[in-house]
């Protein structure tokens, strides 16, 4: 089988949907399929590094990455330049590319799918679309674009061409199932493949022996983390409001690792707060995760109010697997809330509601062993039911046209 991945960012970019569609390319490879990828020669954030190579083979893979500006994620100008100029020269490659049995398009550039819908009749090849994130419904939501605008409906327009066009849509929950089909989805062409992390890649980690600790000045320490993408579905607010609350707790740290949109709203709040007990950390390599994950001792997880079923925030399956505890806040029907809930791994508070978020995180800080069972409790299910196994060899029978 031959698979083309078209997505701005891959191996060894460490954004989430980077890592599991990499993850998938590799797991491929190694199976004996001709795996080949057209994504950017940036990163997600411009914090990872320099500009990667234009070609390499990496683990059996194939990779030809598109020169352009690395502007970053942290302002929407610089972004949408990121996007136009990959969309624009990951067309010329796609179109002068050898002919796949299977391409594979994401939502990032978001409605860059559409390209898929058009050389599937072109090229004649099988077009899989994996639905991240359900564009343009998270740009209304943030506020981006303005509901039953122009641009919006013909944005619209786009999205439910790509879906109706699309061989097979992937998505990552039930929520985002009914979201796809309301979009133009033909409903016996989506399949749900929830993401996953690789227990034997992220594991739990004593903090006697996570030299991240150490590093970070976390010995002794409680330390409530959040790990991850810092997008427009995430909020923030409440649990810095808590960590100001809880400065006067000499053995408390909050841990912001990672990078995005709002990344820096979170750096404003702590510079200006002058908070001694928050620390700021970028995206932290793949090959330390099980460190990074494991230096908290419980992680915070948010989604915006409205968001559910256009995002899923796939953290939680690290946490998992880094034998931690979650709290969860947003809405109790989310994708994410009912797994917290259904599995009992953690806590699920509402939006806006920062006493019970400091309750919460107060109960964990006196009563480790709750927290500690908690988390064996997480490590377990993940290995039962969100193992990368599991989810890579759905993606197999998907890309081959058996599901």
């Amino acid at each position: 089988m031959k698979v083309r991945f078209v997505h701005q960012y891959f191996h060894p970019d460490f954004s989430s949907v980077s890592q599991v569609i990499s993850q998938v390319g590799f797991h491929l490879a190694a199976q004996g399929d001709e795996v080949s990828v057209i994504c950017s020669r940036n990163t997600y954030d411009g914090a990872q590094g320099d500009r990667l190579s234009t070609r390499e083979v990496i683990h059996g893979v194939e990779i030809r990455r598109c020169w352009g500006p690395s502007y970053g994620r942290r302002s929407l100008p610089g972004r949408f330049l990121d996007m136009a100029s990959f969309c624009v020269l990951a067309t010329i490659r796609l179109t002068v590319a050898p002919k796949a049995d299977t391409m594979v398009f994401l939502t990032n550039p978001p409605l860059f799918s559409l390209l898929g819908a058009m050389m599937k009749k072109i090229r004649n090849e099988r077009f899989v679309y994996v639905l991240m994130d359900v564009y343009p419904d998270v740009a209304v939501r943030s506020g981006m674009l303005r509901e039953g605008s122009a641009i919006t409906r013909v944005l619209r327009g786009i999205a439910r061409a790509a879906l109706k066009g699309a061989d097979c849509v992937v998505v990552l929950g039930e929520d985002m199932r009914d979201v796809a089909v309301r979009s133009g989805a033909t409903p016996g062409k989506v399949v749900v493949i929830q993401n996953w992390a690789d227990p034997g890649a992220i594991y739990p980690v004593p903090p006697e022996e996570n030299r991240l600790r150490l590093e970070w000045g976390l010995e002794g320490k409680f330390v409530v983390e959040y790990s991850g993408n810092f997008g427009v579905s995430h909020f923030f607010e409440d649990i810095l409001a808590v960590a100001e609350d809880l400065v006067s707790f000499a053995d408390i740290r909050f841990a912001f690792i990672g990078g995005g949109f709002r990344f820096l709203e979170v750096e404003h709040f702590v510079l200006s707060k002058r908070l001694t007990n928050v620390i700021l950390l970028p995206y932290q390599k793949e090959s330390s995760l099980a460190m990074s994950l494991s230096a908290g001792d419980v992680h915070y997880v948010s989604l915006r109010p409205g968001f559910e079923g256009l995002v899923v925030p796939s953290k939680a399956y690290g946490i998992m697997a880094a034998g931690r505890p979650i709290i969860y806040q947003g809405a109790e029907g989310g994708e994410i809330a009912r797994m917290v809930t259904r599995e009992g791994i953690g806590y699920v508070i509402p939006p806006g509601d920062r006493e019970g978020l400091r309750e919460c995180i107060l109960s964990l800080y006196r009563n480790r062993e709750t927290g500690s069972r908690l988390g064996a409790v997480a490590r377990q299910v993940l290995e039962n039911k969100y193992s990368s196994a599991k989810g890579l060899s759905l993606y197999r029978e998907v890309l081959a046209g058996e599901r």
